[in-house]
């Protein structure tokens, strides 16, 4: 499974499928980063250049998917993609729903 993170993918997707097979895979569409802007118009171009490389897009929403349920939608996708946006608040609900801690929360040195 892959992780991608960016503000805007609707430049880059074409470089895409040069690195991962895109066609006909399940890609799970985070798209929280986007949750607090007032003209989300900017994420349906990304949205529209993933699907022209093939993935099929399962939206999965942070604020309501979590624990086993979160768990078991992303161990059915091949690739997941978290929207661009308001990093904090996206890295909020990552750590929240997703139980990932900051190194300055770990008990012990890296």
């Amino acid at each position: 499974m892959q992780l991608f993170l960016s503000s805007t993918i609707n430049e880059t997707a074409l470089l895409l499928p040069h690195k991962v097979e895109a066609h006909g895979k399940n890609l799970a569409y985070i798209g929280n980063g986007a949750d607090l802007d007032t003209d989300k118009s900017w994420t349906q171009s990304n949205r529209n250049a993933l699907t022209a490389i093939g993935y099929t897009l399962h939206d999965v929403d942070l604020r309501i998917l979590g624990g086993n349920e979160l768990r078991d939608t992303l161990s059915t996708m091949s690739a997941i993609y978290m929207e661009g946006g308001e990093a904090f608040y996206l890295m909020d609900l990552v750590r929240k729903k997703m139980c990932i801690r900051d190194r300055s929360e770990r008990s012990s040195p890296v």
